[in-house]
């Protein structure tokens, strides 16, 4: 059985956004009886940051490239497959009780575009799917040209575990069960938000913040496959470089321009 603790991902020094603490402060008044757990650097309880760091080069060099995101993509997985529980992004707010799904081995649910979404899941301790996206993170990851996490689990659920679903049911299996959209992601971050996409189904609805949509960090991640991990960190150094020098002079032209 899944346990009754929601873990999410915070730290790098940084203060929480507004979204961030309007969102866990929801999940508090929704759900009492669960354990909220933030992982960051300084958790050793829940995730060996150390030892993961200098283990992992994949995590090694999201972390120093402050791919926030991709940091988060890592340690949830471990995090869950360490100790059991959910794992929720911080743009998620909670409209009912989620305890149903605490029977599951593995919970997840849809996007509409009939992807399985990792912003919100639950699973149980050493659950096998988790610990394949581990072994593919150390090893497949600079081989293959997926890095977006739903990409990578979508991939092992097709071609290891030939897993079936689409977003028109519940497909419910032996090791994991996945919900249509309406369950958890009842709209994308592309379209404007309604109330009509709300269903006596929908348990929580993900704001899409998109912190993963950045110029250099994308560049990373389609190229980690084809270019040496030295060669690729040289260039986006120039790219970074060259972003911030094109936004001082944005900058400069939005004062001149108010002055004027």
């Amino acid at each position: 059985m899944i346990p009754k603790r929601i873990f999410y991902v915070w730290g790098y020094g940084e203060l929480k956004s507004q979204v961030a603490n309007i969102c866990i402060e929801n999940w508090r008044m929704m759900l009492p009886e669960y354990e909220i757990i933030e992982v960051n650097e300084k958790t050793t309880e829940w995730f060996n940051f150390d030892y993961e760091y200098n283990n992992c080069l994949w995590f090694k060099t999201v972390y120093d490239l402050k791919m926030w995101a991709y940091v988060s993509d890592y340690i949830r997985v471990k995090v869950l497959y360490d100790h059991g529980g959910i794992y929720s992004d911080t743009d998620i707010t909670i409209y009912k009780n989620i305890d149903k799904f605490l029977n599951k081995k593995m919970f997840l649910g849809n996007q509409i575009n009939n992807i399985p979404d990792l912003a919100f899941f639950g699973a149980e301790k050493n659950h096998p799917y988790l610990l394949d996206m581990i072994e593919f993170y150390n090893k497949e990851i600079w081989k293959d040209s997926n890095y977006i996490i739903i990409n990578i689990f979508r991939k092992i659920l097709k071609d290891k575990y030939r897993v079936y679903y689409d977003n028109s049911k519940i497909y419910d299996y032996d090791d994991i069960t996945i919900y249509p959209s309406e369950y958890f992601f009842p709209y994308f971050y592309t379209e404007n938000f309604t109330h009509n996409m709300i269903t006596t189904n929908t348990h929580t609805v993900h704001w899409c913040n998109a912190s993963w949509m950045i110029k250099k960090n994308l560049f990373f991640l389609s190229n980690k496959h084809r270019i040496p991990l030295k060669v690729l960190l040289k260039q986006l150094q120039f790219i970074e470089k060259h972003d911030k020098e094109a936004n001082k002079k944005i900058k400069v032209q939005q004062i001149q321009q108010e002055r004027l």
